[in-house]
């Protein structure tokens, strides 16, 4: 079982002053699906359907724990090209996640990369080999 340290240290580096490569919002993610939902729709629903799901049930799970590990770090490195204000409680959010994947050793992180990389090739040989894309 990967073991992960939940230990906050001094934020180093949080925020990259880069200029937004690509402008994104949550309603423009939702419109280029060509899709008549959008998140507000949908928002209520899902949060009452995460009930008491936490972070570290995600972590803990041998089903989930590569993929939330990747979406942390993803989330925290691409986080500078949202267009959306961040309010306080979004940012201490982003810093705290951001210490977790950092206390997280850098070979276990790339193992879990690993892993969902072969579970994404896995799905797309699957999908070939039944004539999909």
């Amino acid at each position: 079982m990967v073991h992960f340290l939940y230990g906050y240290s001094l934020l180093r580096r949080l925020t990259l002053q880069r200029k937004p490569l690509l402008k994104l919002t949550m309603t423009s993610a939702f419109n280029s699906s060509n899709s008549d939902i959008t998140w507000e729709d949908m928002e209520q629903q899902i949060l009452d359907g995460c009930g008491d799901i936490t972070l570290r049930d995600l972590l803990e799970s041998s089903t989930f724990r590569c993929w939330t590990m990747s979406a942390i770090c993803n989330g925290i490195n691409h986080s500078r090209y949202i267009e959306e204000e961040q309010s306080e409680k979004d940012q201490f959010l982003q810093y705290r996640l951001y210490e977790i994947s950092r206390e997280t050793p850098y070979p276990i992180r790339r193992a879990l990369f690993a892993q969902t990389a072969d579970l994404v090739n896995i799905n797309r040989e699957n999908r070939q080999s039944r004539g999909r894309n």
